[in-house]
């Protein structure tokens, strides 16, 4: 696995590159969550493919995970042809001209419209290709209507879809990708067809009418890999294991010295105030992260930690880690954005339940992982910002290590260490458990249905309860005592902490329950509440809130005044070529 840098006129893009002698297959994401939730299922292909002797290119397309640009550009989809171009351009000097195309839904019609600007390709591969640009922009319309998010702080020039902007000009361009191909020469192609749909895929006849071979198949598992959140989502084993068939149809005998040339042993992405260098740490180098380093940092200010949360890479949700990390390296902070085991680029898989995985104890060890490659790099102070499940490992990491210096912790479900890690506990209500606790053996005793009617009336008598009473008999629960206890531990050692929490949040009930209804927190401790938002900050809004109180809080910590930043346009020098 090499990461790389490659310049396109539409911005520089960040791509994992796995070497191989034989062909190379450039695979091109689809659009927003799906890309998340489909990006391990691709990794993973690319390591078999590898295997085979077929190297492969992963890349983000500019304003999206770690590439450059802004993912509220006016005209996104231009910037993203020519960084199809440049990705084809690069493999094929490494590789002879012998690059394979595959598309992913977005990323199919991406792959289509490069064969229809000339791109030379040796075979296509496409993945329930949208019948149209213009059938591509209705779905992402009505998506974006049942989200019902409103307009993005962009304007109302912008529709927002996921957590991203996406703005009319770019709208109009995805309506005419792809709407005209060569009337013959087209390459061999393999479509791979979701038929839940009420019309049918135009795709195969017109490949056919072009000339080319087309073998097509049905994409069965769609629901399960595409339509499922990022925990839940399940790689189709099987048809990978086709399209590895196929792209060896092409054969690797035809191999060069060209497809293994030698690439920079640093390859950066460079900015006006910022570069970014991959970083690989860990048990022989397994995990996988971006450190941002300002051109000029400031001194003595702590590194701030941006750990991955639940199966997202370390670009995070709609990539605001890496917006996070840029936007504090213009006033001198340093940072490390990173997947966790598992996750992303880091290696390991998960097994049994994904979402308990998500909370194993492993992932704090991750973190401290995570703080050991800092310390390499000179940093005794570290800051961490993180949410939902990465703020849980944070926050239980915090107390034995003592470089741990700041902690902005949101919306972490569970403020106690868990004990029992299956779905059901990890999805529970607040008072509707026992977790956190160890297991009597008096309880180990009494069945299951004895248990649940000993919950029910336990629950019938709370609510029996004045309200004033049972808010101070909470205060005395053992779930609320064990919160206090870390939080005061926390403090006693001088560790700065500020909790934002989403008002109706699991978290948040967990912390009135241990606080009182108006939470009065010790001092040393902020909790900031950000009303209507959900668990993810998926409204483009509340993700600005928590993003501008995150980079506040990381400015606190600054022992020094540092002059503030304004915002500049990225150099994007050829890093990779």
């Amino acid at each position: 696995m090499t990461p790389v840098a490659i310049p396109s006129a539409g911005g520089t893009c960040f791509a994992i590159y796995e070497a191989a002698p034989g062909p190379a297959v450039l695979m091109c994401p689809p659009f927003g969550d799906e890309a998340l939730r489909t990006a391990r299922a691709w990794r993973d292909l690319a390591v078999d493919l590898q295997a085979d002797g077929v190297a492969s290119l992963r890349f983000d397309l500019p304003g999206t995970g770690n590439s450059a640009g802004e993912p509220a550009d006016s005209d996104q989809v231009e910037a993203w042809r020519d960084a199809v171009r440049a990705c084809v351009d690069w493999l094929a000097r490494r590789h002879v001209g012998r690059v394979i195309l595959l598309g992913h839904r977005f990323g199919a019609l991406l792959a289509l419209d490069a064969i229809a600007g000339g791109i030379a390709a040796e075979r296509l591969i496409l993945l329930d290709p949208p019948t149209s640009g213009a059938a591509l922009v209705r779905y992402l319309r009505g998506r974006a209507r049942i989200e019902g998010l409103g307009p993005p702080p962009e304007g109302e020039d912008y529709i927002q879809l996921g957590g991203m902007p996406l703005s009319t000009l770019t709208m109009q361009g995805l309506a005419g990708l792809a709407t005209s191909l060569p009337a013959e020469g087209l390459p061999p192609a393999l479509l791979v067809l979701n038929d839940s749909g009420n019309a049918p895929n135009p795709w195969p006849e017109r490949l056919r009418a072009g000339g080319s071979a087309v073998e097509s198949t049905r994409f069965d598992d769609f629901d399960d890999f595409v339509l499922q959140d990022r925990f839940r989502a399940k790689p189709p084993l099987a048809l990978m294991a086709f399209i590895r068939s196929y792209v060896l149809q092409a054969g690797t005998a035809r191999a060069t010295a060209a497809g293994v040339a030698a690439l920079p042993s640093d390859t950066l992405l460079e900015f006006e105030d910022c570069s970014e260098t991959p970083l690989q740490f860990g048990p022989e180098g397994g995990m996988f992260g971006i450190l941002c380093s300002p051109h000029q940092p400031s001194p003595d200010a702590p590194a701030l930690l941006l750990p991955t949360t639940g199966a997202d890479p370390c670009s995070g949700m709609s990539r605001m880690w890496t917006e996070l990390a840029r936007r504090v390296a213009r006033n001198g902070i340093t940072s490390l954005r990173f997947d966790m085991s598992g996750v992303g680029e880091s290696r390991g898989q998960w097994s049994g339940n994904p979402l308990a995985a998500a909370y194993h104890p492993d992932r704090m060890a991750d973190l401290g992982r995570a703080v050991d490659a800092l310390s390499e790099l000179g940093f005794d102070r570290v800051a961490v910002v993180a949410y939902c499940s990465g703020a849980y490992a944070a926050w239980h990491a915090a107390i034995p290590d003592t470089r741990i210096s700041g902690l902005f912790a949101a919306n972490l479900v569970h403020l106690n260490l868990q004990d029992t890690l299956a779905e059901e506990v990890l999805r529970s209500r607040p008072g509707q458990s026992r977790i956190g606790l160890k297991e009597s053996c008096l309880s180990r005793l009494i069945p299951s249905r004895g248990k649940a009617l000993l919950r029910e009336l336990d629950d019938r008598t709370r609510r029996a309860v004045p309200t004033p009473i049972r808010h101070l008999l909470r205060r005395w629960e053992a779930e609320g005592r064990e919160v206090r206890r870390h939080v005061k531990a926390l403090t006693a050692r001088g560790c700065s902490v500020r909790i934002v929490m989403a008002k109706d949040d699991h978290g948040h009930l967990r912390l009135c329950r241990a606080y009182g209804e108006t939470p009065r927190l010790p001092d040393g401790v902020d909790l900031v509440v950000i009303p209507d938002a959900d668990h993810q900050f998926s409204n483009r809004h509340h993700r600005a809130r928590f993003l501008d109180l995150a980079a506040a809080f990381a400015f606190q910590l600054r022992p020094h005044p540092f002059p503030s930043a304004t915002p500049k346009a990225a150099r994007l020098p050829e890093t990779a070529a």
